[in-house]
Parts: C-alpha cells; sequence; structure tokens
C-alpha cells in the first residue's frame, strides 16, 4: 500500500510540474527556451493565428531561411506593436515610386522585406522594457546576415 501512495504521491508532483512548465510557455517565460520557427504563410494568404494574435505585444522575433535556416534578421518592438513592425518585413515597398523620400533619415526606408514562403519566424514575447536588451542579446548569439548594428565595422570600403 505505501509503495502505491508513493507513486499517486509522484504522479501528481509531476502533473503539478507539467501545468507549471505550460503556464510559464503560455506567457513565454521559459528561461533559455527554445526558439519555435514557424512558416507565415505565402503572399496573398491571411497571416496565421499565431501571428495575428500578436497584436498589442511587446517582443523579438528571428526570421531565417526556410532552406537553409540561416538567420536573416533579428527585430524588436517594445511599443506594443510587435504584429506590425513584424509583418512589414513581408509586405512589398515601391521604393522607386519616391514615396519615401524625405520620410527617413538618408540612406533608410521602412526596411528589408522577404517572401513569406522562403522564410520561418520565431517570437518571443517580452515586456516592452525587456524587448531592446533581448534583441541586442540575439543579434549578438545569432548573427544575422542582415542586421547593420551588431556587424564588424569594415575598415576598408570595397568601392
Amino acid at each position: 500500500m505505501r509503495d502505491r501512495t508513493q507513486t499517486i504521491r509522484l504522479a501528481l508532483l509531476v502533473l503539478d510540474v507539467l501545468d507549471a512548465v505550460e503556464a510559464c510557455a503560455d506567457r513565454g517565460a521559459l528561461r533559455n527556451g527554445g526558439l519555435t520557427f514557424r512558416p507565415v504563410g505565402a503572399r496573398g494568404e491571411d497571416y496565421p493565428e499565431w501571428v495575428r494574435n500578436l497584436r498589442g505585444k511587446s517582443g523579438v522575433y528571428v526570421i531565417r531561411d526556410r532552406t537553409s535556416h540561416e538567420v536573416l534578421y533579428v527585430g524588436e518592438s517594445h511599443t506594443g506593436r510587435l504584429h506590425e513592425t513584424l509583418t512589414r518585413h513581408f509586405q512589398t515597398w515601391r521604393r522607386w515610386k519616391g514615396f519615401w523620400a524625405g520620410q527617413y533619415a538618408k540612406g533608410h526606408d521602412p526596411g528589408l522585406t522577404y517572401p513569406r514562403d522562403r522564410v520561418e519566424v520565431a517570437v518571443r514575447i517580452t515586456s516592452a522594457a525587456r524587448a531592446v536588451d533581448e534583441e541586442a542579446r540575439f543579434i549578438t548569439r545569432l548573427q544575422p546576415r542582415d542586421n547593420l548594428v551588431g556587424q564588424p565595422a569594415e575598415d576598408v570600403v570595397p568601392f
């Protein structure tokens, strides 16, 4: 009888731990939790529900090539606009029409864009106060191809 009671207590303890882990995962609070990359659909399709659920949230996102898994870009939103900040990378900008002239600093425009069907994205929800630091940590760790911040400075101009 004693072994059975111990087994039941252990099983209940395991269930409590699993419930706590699930609650942390729902809040995005797992320390050192791995990134889960997911597709964002193809051009013209509605964004998946997980992307739509980013509205009103702050956090960090990582865009990588779907085939090679090369990390392309790390970005953040600390203003509760994670959905808008992420999805702008999948829009087509009409740079050639000069619409953006005068709206951004010299040499800058709304940013890099990627074909939705060729990339996948991982998101880490954070507090607004932690988003910028978390982005810097990811840039340092992942060395994304297209981020300017965190790249080694070039001493020689190649042209």
